[in-house]
């Protein structure tokens, strides 16, 4: 889970994002972090998930971040996210 936290952290670096805010992890079949960056105006959730050989980066993005569909589909993401297969 570290490198994937390393991972999360160079991805707001590279981009000018800073840091993620409200950083989740956990572990089941695959491990993984996700993180949430943006403004007012544009939200970004990343996920980096791996099975121990595989990673995969995941992004959601949207221009309204208190949209109640916006929470709706991060929940839906979320339970994508958990059933990934490698």
């Amino acid at each position: 889970i570290a490198a994937l936290q390393s991972l999360l952290l160079a991805f707001g670096d590279s981009r000018g994002l800073g840091s993620p805010a409200n950083v989740s992890k956990g572990q089941g079949r695959n491990c993984f972090v996700s993180g949430d960056f943006g403004s007012t105006e544009e939200f970004v959730r990343v996920w980096y998930v791996s099975d121990g050989q595989d990673v995969a980066l995941v992004t959601y993005v949207t221009q309204q971040p208190k949209n109640k569909a916006t929470v709706e589909e991060l929940r839906d993401a979320q339970v994508l996210i958990e059933s990934l297969e490698f």
